[in-house]
């Protein structure tokens, strides 16, 4: 849960974008499909090439996103782009790259939730548990639903003018169970008038 929390953080400081440190921790994990491990373009060789097809980094994706982005088409696409060219031409990928980050269905930030909510084995599990944490907790409601049994509130031992030594129901209780005769006994012993 912890990790959710330090995403959400990094979000609010910087936006749905990569820095120099989170983008080349993304990178260097990569398995390639030409069998190599980690970047293949540097992050000056993607800059340099965003800049030689006129691609303008800060709009919509800064220069770590791009750099993440080329990376990854490279390293996902390799044989399809092999397969289909015939050639590995640095501009098919950056034409998939820059394709793939201009979605029009996403105002900014594709790369990094991508990153985060995709490639992220470790985040995905996380939000798993909390989500499967407050299914638990609801569940446990929906299953108190039955109208067996009033709803009163909080569990309260008997008072003076009620039943002594029942149990009211509440929500917060699994199961409707009435004290035993030891412990009525036990509670009538130490309530004096």
């Amino acid at each position: 849960m912890h990790r959710i929390f330090r995403i959400k953080a990094y979000e609010a400081e910087h936006g749905p974008h990569f820095n120099e440190e989170h983008a080349r921790k993304a990178v260097s994990k990569m398995e390639n499909e030409d069998g190599t491990r980690g970047p293949h373009w540097s992050l000056e060789e993607t800059t340099a090439l965003a800049s030689q097809y006129g691609i303008s980094l800060g709009t919509k994706y800064n220069r770590y996103d791009w750099f993440v982005a080329l990376n990854m088409v490279y390293s996902d696409y390799y044989r399809v782009i092999m397969n289909i060219a015939n050639t590995a031409s640095t501009k098919h990928f950056v034409e998939l790259a820059k394709a793939w980050l201009n979605d029009k269905d996403l105002a900014e930030g594709k790369m990094w939730y991508y990153y985060v909510y995709v490639m992220c084995d470790k985040v995905r599990e996380a939000e798993m548990e909390c989500y499967e944490e407050e299914a638990m907790k609801y569940k446990r409601y929906e299953e108190d639903d039955d109208d067996e049994f009033e709803k009163t509130g909080l569990y309260r031992r008997g008072s003076r003018r009620g039943m002594r030594g029942y149990r009211t129901y509440s929500p917060y209780e699994r199961e409707y169970e009435p004290f035993s005769d030891y412990d009525r006994s036990k509670t009538m012993r130490y309530m004096r008038y």
